[in-house]
């Protein structure tokens, strides 16, 4: 073969190696992983106490329907269907209002932390006198978070169901909150309504690295 033959093979062969490339690139051959599809576990119910007030005060009032509980609260004194609904705070305070519907009356107040303690400023309510101070112990919000999944190194909101706990054996029906996790390597960072709930282990379930 000719020098020029040569020559004509070698430019031919690297324009077509060349034109490989291109085409790969703007495929994305061969590019980056897809981003993982990370399982969300369950995270804890919260204690509600001085040192979670922070967090309490925003899941409780993120609840706009407010809490049912159907045979009611013994630990406030109601024996039929309750609600109990908070409010965030407004003129100066710190801690949330709240309204306790039952009997055919409202009893409303403030909240404050030390397990809950409704501080009860009026009430038409049977068997709730106002002024008084009613403890309820224990005293918890739960968001239910498993089964759901993030996007690795992302966030997303999705509407769950909370409870209340109110007194010993005393959960509220189901009630829609909206959550938001973020995904941060293998941990999970749960929030409601910008408060905290805490952090759980991600998995991965599909993409890179499963």
């Amino acid at each position: 073969m000719s020098l020029r033959h040569r020559s004509f093979w070698l430019k031919l062969s690297v324009a077509g190696a060349l034109a490989g490339a291109l085409a790969l690139a703007a495929c994305g051959g061969g590019g980056d992983s897809p981003a993982a599809t990370i399982a969300v576990t369950d995270i804890a119910a919260v204690s509600i106490s001085p040192s979670t007030a922070t967090t309490a005060t925003a899941a409780l009032t993120a609840v706009s329907t407010g809490f049912s509980f159907p045979t009611g609260v013994p630990a406030l004194g109601t024996a039929g269907a309750t609600t109990v609904a908070f409010t965030a705070p407004t003129g100066g305070a710190t801690t949330p209002g709240f309204s306790i519907g039952a009997g055919g009356g409202t009893a409303t107040g403030t909240l404050s932390f030390g397990s809950c303690i409704f501080n009860i400023t009026s009430s038409t309510v049977p068997g709730i006198v106002a002024p008084t101070s009613i403890t309820v112990s224990p005293c918890a919000f739960d968001a239910t978070t498993g089964g759901q999944t993030v996007t690795q190194n992302s966030t997303r909101t999705f509407t769950t169901t909370s409870t209340l706990l109110l007194g010993t054996g005393t959960t509220s029906a189901p009630a829609d909150v909206s959550v938001t996790v973020t995904n941060s390597g293998g941990v999970n960072t749960i929030t409601v309504n910008g408060g905290s709930l805490g952090t759980v282990t991600g998995t991965v379930l599909t993409g890179a690295g499963s």
